[in-house]
């Protein structure tokens, strides 16, 4: 049995990546692949690999490859393209976002820093995007759809903000918070990556409760933040992240279907 996850929308509606994985969640053996959204549904496998995320142009695919894989290949992120044939390792990191304007592609370091980095496609030079006196992690990264703005999760406790937003154009970026908590008895310190709507004024992300039942989709407003609103949908429960399509009208999520009680 396996579990998929991590839906990624190509910005030309065409095709949806995705990444597969074992049921005992072993994510260094995780496979990525790409399906085709015309009436053949063809399915690709990429090979090893997590989190994929689309370039602008839908040509390519940048994703994240954990240690210990069995392609024996160094970890970080890695580009390839929609059919696997054409791949380049671009530097360690985590969490992959490729920029909507196609320069550049924000990760995660998990080590000692935990910051926050930008990756310049074709140049492969890195550059920290802030500086923080703090040891948070900062995960699950988002870009907006302009490519001015990043999103990314903190690990913070109850109570404090669901995520913060940095402006990537300034001279000293500096993150600003966005939304707090909703339900914060019912649910841990733990939620999905945020996704920008394609307009850019409302974010998606996932929340999981203390039951063990998947977890829940909400949405917030990023030009006027008010408490998130949950999306109910009573027969099927997610357990992957979630993505828009690219006109806004629809979301995208792995999940299984309950039967009725």
């Amino acid at each position: 049995m396996t579990q998929n996850g991590s839906p990624s929308w190509s910005p030309d509606g065409k095709q949806i990546a995705f990444d597969s994985t074992t049921a005992n969640r072993d994510f260094s053996v995780s496979r990525l692949y790409v399906i085709s959204l015309d009436e053949k549904r063809h399915v690709t496998d990429l090979g090893n690999g997590v989190m994929p995320t689309w370039s602008s142009d839908s040509k390519r695919i940048a994703f994240m490859l954990n240690p210990n894989n069995p392609t024996g290949l160094p970890s970080g992120i890695w580009v390839t393209d929609p059919t696997g044939t054409e791949t380049q390792w671009l530097g360690e990191g985590g969490s992959p976002r490729w920029s909507p304007r196609g320069d550049l592609i924000a990760t995660a370091d998990y080590g000692r820093q935990r910051a926050v980095y930008l990756i310049d496609v074709e140049s492969g030079e890195r550059r920290r995007l802030f500086n923080s006196d703090d040891n948070q992690s900062r995960s699950r990264l988002t870009w907006s759809p302009d490519g001015r703005r990043l999103a990314f999760v903190p690990a913070t406790p109850f109570g404090s903000e669901l995520f913060w937003l940095v402006d990537v154009d300034t001279d000293q970026p500096a993150p600003k918070p966005l939304g707090n908590v909703p339900d914060a008895a019912n649910y841990p310190p733990r939620y999905g990556v945020p996704v920008w709507s394609p307009d850019g004024k409302r974010m998606l992300f996932q929340m999981f409760p203390n039951q063990n039942r998947g977890s829940d989709l909400y949405v917030i407003s990023t030009d006027n933040p008010g408490p998130p609103q949950k999306i109910d949908h009573p027969k099927m429960l997610t357990s992957g992240e979630a993505s828009w399509s690219p006109d806004g009208t629809r979301i995208v999520f792995a999940g299984r279907l309950v039967a009725d009680e």
